[in-house]
């Protein structure tokens, strides 16, 4: 059994076959133990973390808590499994409750929202929107929730016991609305899931855009980042690669990117390319397959292009068109 220093995050790499990479859950032992997301649903992903666990001799059936950052596959992956194979508690934002308890219902209305919506809208041939429409139905039956009476939702600015100490709930939207940090401050440690890694994350565009439903993803990331600059914070531990103690710089880092980044989109849009998937086209690197990272960043720059009043967007038979005001 590994050793480990008393309340320090212990990070579990589990593998995420999807994106080619891996993906971290978290395990505190200290006064019972808690585990920080699941890692995604494959078989693959389970061994390892049964393994991850098994070094620090714990079983599923030793969880006493889990806590999911944000309701995306390669964070909550496992909890429905875990859920049958122990009696611990869930616990995840508010905005995340109905997606984790109801996640079937949840994915089905943003599978039907890309289908007939926003993937015709961004100009993506009919290749494209075949691929993406049949990763979100096999997302659809693959992925399921936990029952809602094993599920505890959380509030910004609550306060849970990890690793026997006191550690802030934030919600951070942005890169996924359901968006949760954990912030211990006497220590300055930062459990950051994906809202800050070293890499930009990308925004993911939700249903709740056609509903025109407050701000959209990559101007709520922003707002977000922008958020964090109040923190004191000396290590950070992310959803996806090691720890890293310069917080500061990586904020400042992906906001300077993100504004320059938005500046080359005004260019292209200025030389008259107007559809998201042109943009793509001249902003990233051919890919076999969608690149919706890139589609969902490309929307992100525009959003934020728009609320600056800088560029319009018209629909015109469904595809959105944007230019220069």
């Amino acid at each position: 059994m590994q050793s480990h220093p008393p309340g320090q995050p212990i990070r579990l790499e589990l593998p995420f076959a999807i994106d080619r990479t891996t993906v971290n859950a978290y395990l505190f032992l200290e006064p019972e133990p808690v585990l920080i997301d699941t890692g995604d649903s494959s078989e693959e992903v389970w061994q390892a973390l049964l393994a991850g666990l098994a070094d620090h001799g714990v079983t599923p059936a030793d969880l006493s808590k889990v806590f999911i950052t944000h309701i995306h596959i390669d964070h909550f992956g496992q909890a429905a499994r875990l859920a049958r194979e122990s009696e611990a508690t869930f616990f995840v934002i508010e905005a995340g409750y109905e997606w984790l308890t109801n996640f079937r219902a949840n994915w089905q209305v943003r599978r039907d929202y890309y289908k007939t919506t926003f993937l015709p809208a961004m100009g993506l041939s009919q290749t494209e929107q075949d691929q993406m429409v049949a990763y979100s139905q096999w997302v659809l039956e693959n992925y399921e929730g936990v029952p809602a009476p094993r599920v505890r939702p959380l509030r910004a600015g609550d306060a849970v016991t990890l690793g026997a100490a006191s550690w802030q709930v934030l919600h951070l939207p942005g890169h996924a609305s359901t968006q949760t940090c954990f912030y211990q401050p006497e220590s300055r440690r930062l459990l950051s899931s994906d809202m800050l890694l070293a890499r930009t994350p990308t925004p993911v565009v939700e249903p709740s855009r056609a509903e025109e439903k407050g701000p959209r993803a990559l101007p709520l990331f922003v707002q977000s980042l922008d958020r964090m600059r109040g923190l004191a914070i000396d290590c950070v531990y992310p959803g996806h690669g090691g720890p890293f103690d310069d917080a500061d710089s990586v904020i400042e880092r992906q906001l300077a990117r993100i504004a320059r980044r938005k500046e080359e989109c005004f260019g292209h849009v200025a030389a008259g390319v107007q559809t998201v998937a042109a943009l793509v086209e001249k902003m990233y690197s051919p890919s076999r397959y969608v690149n919706m990272s890139a589609v969902w960043m490309v929307v992100g720059y525009l959003d934020l292009l728009e609320n600056e009043g800088r560029v319009a967007m018209e629909a015109v038979d469904g595809v959105w068109r944007y230019r220069v005001r």
